[in-house]
């Protein structure tokens, strides 16, 4: 058989009042349960995120060393990619170190709420239940404040991830006008010489006319020459052809 236990009447209100706040208390554990198994998740698609966000920086800041150029003749701009690569370093160790204490923050805070747990489990007196109250409070409390910090960490993450793609592209940039201001060097350096060798041709062609001028000037006074000698000469002829009949002339009145 089995007996009911019989209170005095005077306690009655309060077992009920006891028995009322203990369900509360139950209720509240469940819920503080599945708060921080729902926080538990959350915090774990964080880490995730964080770690997918770290391995993009990495890659990133990989590939943007593998491309920085190394020649001798890069100037400040070799200094200024020097001081990229340092700083996107120093930002990937400063996140490494973040992840490390956010990663130390939440074994701290499991730790802790597993043993408040099993506190409160063992000791269900009303003073003791209120005082794991009052520090499970604190623990959530502290996650969420946690949890802010891991959002502020997250976007520092984008920022570098949006830095490191602003790098890329600025280095793209560079190149593209590296590579414009060598072909419009070399432009430039064609257009040079073909005007020194047009020059060349100018000068070239103003001796040859020169030249050509200075023949017709002395042909030209050949050919004056050549007819004066011819006037003189056909004079000579007519005066040589006249004396010659006259001379013809006399000998013929001689022998008649």
């Amino acid at each position: 058989k089995h007996f009911k236990i019989q209170y005095p009447l005077f306690l009655a209100p309060l077992i009920i009042e006891y028995d009322k706040h203990l369900e509360e208390l139950n209720g509240q554990l469940k819920y503080y349960k599945k708060q921080m198994g729902e926080m538990k998740l959350q915090f774990e698609n964080v880490i995730k995120e964080n770690e997918r966000l770290h391995s993009e920086l990495k890659d990133a800041i990989e590939k943007q060393l593998e491309t920085f150029p190394f020649g001798t003749d890069m100037g400040s701009d070799i200094y200024t990619d020097d001081e990229t690569v340092r700083n996107l370093q120093e930002q990937l160790q400063l996140a490494n170190q973040e992840k490390t204490q956010a990663v130390e923050l939440w074994q701290t805070v499991s730790q802790e709420l597993g043993r408040l747990q099993r506190l409160y489990q063992e000791h269900m007196t009303e003073a003791q239940i209120h005082v794991v109250e009052s520090q499970k409070q604190k623990v959530i409390l502290d996650f969420m404040d946690f949890i802010s910090y891991i959002s502020v960490f997250i976007t520092n993450q984008h920022f570098l991830e949006t830095v490191t793609e602003q790098n890329v592209e600025i280095e793209q940039l560079r190149k593209q006008l590296r590579s414009e201001l060598s072909r419009q060097k070399l432009h430039t350096q064609e257009l040079l010489s073909q005007l020194e060798m047009a020059n060349e041709k100018v000068v070239e062609n103003e001796k040859l006319i020169l030249e050509h001028q200075e023949k017709a000037n002395r042909l030209q006074r050949r050919l004056s020459q050549a007819e004066q000698r011819a006037a003189s000469a056909s004079q000579q002829l007519s005066v040589i052809t006249v004396q010659r009949r006259k001379a013809a002339s006399m000998m013929n009145l001689e022998n008649i």
